[in-house]
């Protein structure tokens, strides 16, 4: 995740002005969106002496993590580079690479990337003004 010098007061620096404020937290936000994105994309290692039942609550997990981004990105595209990109954890050379003949190249991944992350800038920003004005 990205972090800003802090000043003495304990805001960062960069927080003088309201825009600033809002482009630190976007920043902050899209950190922890590919934070978060990256760690249900890691497979878990689990050594064999401790797999006895399946852990269930792993995969439900993962499966509920998966649902939302589709609700969230319905281009059928969106939802295979963010599978490719996040699941497999594949970086976009390496998805051009694999897979050629679904893409016209690499700067149409990086395209597609930006504007998955900025969709889910988007939707996270948008329900949390919702539930901000709900609040009040």
């Amino acid at each position: 995740m990205w972090h800003w010098p802090l000043s003495g007061s304990g805001r960062p620096e960069a927080c003088r002005t309201l825009a600033r404020a809002l482009v630190y937290l976007r920043a902050s936000l899209h950190g922890a969106i590919l934070d978060t994105l990256r760690i249900y994309s890691r497979p878990r290692e689990v050594p064999m002496s401790l797999l006895g039942e399946p852990h269930v609550a792993d995969h439900t997990d993962r499966s509920e993590v998966w649902e939302i981004l589709q609700t969230m990105l319905p281009n059928e595209r969106e939802q295979r580079l963010t599978y490719l990109l996040y699941h497999c954890g594949l970086k976009p050379r390496e998805i051009m690479c694999f897979y050629p003949q679904e893409w016209s190249d690499v700067q149409e991944i990086y395209r597609l990337q930006h504007n998955i992350i900025e969709r889910l800038l988007y939707k996270v920003e948008q329900s949390l003004s919702e539930s901000k004005k709900s609040v009040l």
